[in-house]
């Protein structure tokens, strides 16, 4: 014999309204990729003069059929991008082993001030990233 629970009418409110949240989220998350696509089947020159558009009023095929045309620069960006993400994923999490061994040890004479500097780094990495972006556009005199 199953035994069914009883839901209250808040309870349903609540999981339709935080479904609808949530749908409305993902939609959101996902218009850029849309775009993107979209995007690359728009004719260049109209992307040039007018920019991107969820209804471009020319499509068109030559970046496909660029890249199908010379297709060496693709696999050596995805070699580049494999390369890098590979190097990257392993150094960060070498240096987060070999740190968290270090942090780990009570015998470890500069814990307190390593572990401030990893944490306070950490902190604020999204930060300097912003701040290092924006100096470089500044000195290039790109318009913001």
């Amino acid at each position: 014999m199953e035994m069914r629970k009883k839901v209250n009418h808040g309870y349903r409110v609540f999981n339709v309204v935080s479904t609808i949240l949530i749908g409305l989220f993902a939609l959101v998350c996902l218009l850029p990729f849309l775009l993107l696509l979209i995007g690359s089947f728009t004719d260049n020159n109209l992307l040039i003069l007018e920019g991107y558009s969820f209804f471009p009023k020319k499509w068109s095929l030559d970046g496909y059929r660029f890249i199908f045309q010379y297709p060496e620069s693709l696999l050596n960006a995805y070699k580049v991008t494999i390369f890098t993400t590979l190097v990257t994923t392993f150094g960060s999490l070498f240096l987060t082993s070999m740190t968290g061994y270090a942090l780990s040890r009570q015998d470890f004479r500069t814990r307190n001030a390593f572990a401030f500097f990893f944490y306070f780094t950490q902190l604020f990495s999204g930060v300097l990233t912003i701040l290092g972006t924006l100096l470089f556009m500044l000195s290039e005199n790109v318009v913001i």
